[in-house]
């Protein structure tokens, strides 16, 4: 075996470290090889060590044969050591290192040799220690999946085969073996189908015991025609104590996590128990202690028609303070154009966080850009997956993955010249949030390549999404489009005129809006300002007002390669709404809701609250989609259920703070429940006012005379 020390490691993009704590930086750990694939990751002595797989040239045919790369880097994420062992695979193994007393282990399969499995031992500066080989019996073949390290014992599992010997029989094998000496104590076998059977994960319980969950998959046209999964508990003797069994659509190969309280947390598509329902797109299951009925199960967020997504877990850890934290990939189609999907809809890493009781904290889906081929093509997106994270002292997390192309980029690719698999890791803080980007829940990764800034002073189009309610619970969506229709130079100043009679001129960095009422141009925006400006306007005859505007931040929206500086503007309460109202506005654009210029509010029945959220814009040099539909999109939508001839109208929606229910004679009982169907709050309206407690989307439920009022609140 021969140990090759790679020379300085070509890191071919590295997004920038825009914090001591946080990054996101994808490496080449060696040039010669198309592929680097992700495998695992530990944390040690503030130490970050990463097992991945290369490929590697033998003989004189020059056979590609598996290699993996063992690697140290600082918490920081810059590299200190790394180094590749030939004919050595841990390709699609799950838990190959572990470490004890400063020990890295690291188990594998040697990959000129059909039958044996190799466990390695490095010291910190990857100087290896010692090599026990575990041969196959009786000429069977042994595929190892990985290994857990508890002090005197290493406890090796995989899949026993003997096709060999032409009998068509796996087994889930445990081996026991001294970890200093090496020396075999016990081999158990577990069964579950001949066909298809892996060895996921196993897992130390808190009890003493171990749990380990089996996958097999049947053979075409075999019953059952779905996958099986099988969760067993054992003792230290390797004799079953419990099992839990179940069924489910998702051919993805399961983990498991065996919890401190000594429940188990695993995946599915389907309920593990009720079997299939309507949501397919993932979910997180905890079993009891007892192995006999589920504590909780949690749909992961998915909504079919804006972003259709679905969810493969890849790991899960349990924080310090008892939460659960998962990663993996999750296909997303929210910066399609069309309904369904388009080119930019591809698979991200994603990290979730969750309470004891299966709340969702937060959620981040990481997209990274594609920056080879052209985007109108190929898609603004790269395919990617977190495989594995961990939780740092400090609360951070730290995921390791790999990015790859789809069929269609592939398709353009030059594989002489453009390697197809990099390894990804990041560090995010708590909230899985990273430094220089707004914490929302899709985190655009920047190119590396100079994003460029869009050069144009004003735009020539701008389209607005219109709401209109016509009574029952119906909407017409449509939209409203706001057009330069002349300019002329007055004054020194271009004034831009728009056919819903404002006319714009910009000046320094800041944005004039004409007021009919006050026979003025009023500052909306200034982009320079970093802090708080006041814009004066009419509400009606005697009663000019004064808005109060603070720039609570700045940040960049991403849209393909451009970048859109944004600031997040607070007006204080000015009698339209219960409490401030924060609206994203981007630079030489304009606000993302309501109208161009900032709505200050001139009462309830303003009719500019019929108009919604930005769509889409347009100037000579640019066109931005801010959607996931054309802007042109219309469509008829309904939003109650069992309704008598009440008709009910929520302003405003979005909200920053309370809504107002009109169309009401008494206060109404109500229910307000997230997108998981779990209820948030509960009560009677005041004056028609509900108050929404959190950021995010809800479906409130009103209680009327044989019947409810559904509606669907966005709190910013």
């Amino acid at each position: 075996m021969k140990l090759l020390l790679i020379l300085i490691l070509n890191i071919i993009l590295t997004n920038v470290i825009w914090a001591q704590n946080t990054f996101c930086k994808i490496f080449d750990l060696d040039p010669s090889t198309p592929n680097n694939i992700a495998n695992d990751l530990k944390v040690l002595d503030n130490n970050i060590i990463l097992s991945s797989t290369t490929f590697r040239k033998s003989g004189k045919d020059s056979i590609q044969l598996d290699a993996t790369n063992l690697t140290t880097l600082n918490l920081d994420g810059t590299i200190i050591k790394s180094i590749v062992i030939d004919s050595f695979s841990t390709l699609f193994r799950n838990e190959n290192l572990t470490y004890t007393d400063s020990i890295i282990t690291i188990s594998g399969k040697l990959t000129n040799v059909s039958d044996s499995v190799q466990i390695n031992q490095y010291n910190m500066n990857l100087n290896r220690l010692s090599t026990t080989i575990l041969d196959g019996q009786s000429k069977k073949s042994y595929y190892n999946f990985g290994h857990i390290n508890l002090g005197n014992f290493i406890y090796i599992y995989g899949i026993l085969s003997d096709f060999i010997n032409q009998k068509n029989i796996l087994e889930a094998r445990l081996v026991k073996m001294n970890s200093k000496t090496k020396n075999i104590i016990w081999e158990r076998s577990f069964k579950l189908g001949n066909y298809d059977l892996e060895c996921n994960d196993l897992q130390p319980t808190t009890d003493g015991n171990f749990a380990f969950i089996l996958f097999f998959s049947p053979a075409p046209g075999a019953a059952p025609d779905e996958p099986t999964y099988k969760i067993i508990k054992i003792n230290p003797e390797g004799v079953v104590l419990d099992s839990f069994q179940f069924i489910d659509s998702n051919f993805h190969k399961n983990r498991l996590l065996s919890s401190k309280d000594g429940s188990f947390y695993f995946s599915s598509q389907n309920h593990p128990i009720n079997g299939w329902d309507w949501s397919t797109s993932g979910r997180i299951n905890k079993l009891n202690p007892a192995m006999d009925s589920l504590e909780w199960n949690v749909i992961l967020p998915n909504n079919a028609l804006t972003d259709g997504r679905i969810y493969r877990i890849e790991d899960y850890i349990e924080t310090k303070n008892g939460e659960l934290v998962v990663c993996g990939r999750v296909r997303e189609n929210s910066d399609s154009k069309v309904p369904g999907g388009d080119l930019s809809s591809t698979w991200n890493g994603f990290i979730v966080r969750l309470n004891t009781a299966g709340k969702i904290i937060w959620l981040r889906i990481y997209r990274m850009p594609q920056e080879i081929l052209d985007i109108s093509k190929y898609g603004p997106f790269r395919p990617s997956i977190l495989k594995k994270i961990v939780e740092l002292e400090s609360g951070d997390f730290i995921a390791f993955g790999d990015l790859f192309y789809n069929n269609l980029q592939a398709s353009g690719i030059d594989f002489k010249k453009d390697e197809t698999n990099h390894l990804w890791l990041i560090r995010v803080n708590a909230s899985g949030c990273l430094d220089g980007y707004p914490c929302d829940t899709i985190i655009r990764i920047r190119p590396s390549v100079q994003a460029k800034t869009p050069n144009y002073n004003i735009g020539t189009q701008w389209t607005f999404e219109t709401d209109y309610y016509i009574g029952g619970g119906h909407s017409d969506i449509k939209h409203t489009t706001f057009k330069i229709t002349d300019t002329v130079n007055t004054n020194g100043k271009k004034i831009y005129y728009l056919n819903y009679r404002d006319s714009i001129y910009f000046e320094n960095g800041k944005m004039f809006f004409w007021d009919e009422k006050l026979k003025s141009y009023e500052m909306y925006y200034d982009f320079n300002s970093t802090s708080e400006y006041e814009i004066k306007y009419y509400v009606s005859k005697n009663n000019v007002q004064i808005a109060k505007v603070k720039v609570d931040s700045v940040y960049n929206t991403i849209i393909n390669l451009d970048t859109i500086p944004t600031q997040l503007l607070r007006i204080s309460n000015n009698g339209s709404f219960s409490d401030d109202i924060v609206i994203p506005v981007y630079k030489n654009i304009g606000a993302s809701y309501y109208e161009i210029k900032l709505y200050l509010g001139k009462g309830f029945f303003d009719p500019s609250t019929l108009i919604t959220k930005l769509r889409c814009f347009k100037s000579d040099a640019v066109e931005y989609n801010f959607q996931n539909y054309p802007c042109d999109s219309t469509w008829f939508t309904t939003n109650t259920t069992n309704l008598d001839d009440n008709q009910l109208t929520i302003i405003p929606n979005p909200t920053s703070d309370y809504i107002q229910v009109r169309g009401i004679e008494s206060d109404l009982p109500y229910g307000l429940y997230n997108i998981h169907g779990q209820k948030i709050s509960s009560g009677i309206s005041n004056k028609g006012k509900i108050h929404i407690p959190d950021s995010g989307v809800f479906i409130l439920k009103i209680k009327l005379t044989g019947g409810y009022s559904i509606h669907r609140i966005l709190r910013l």
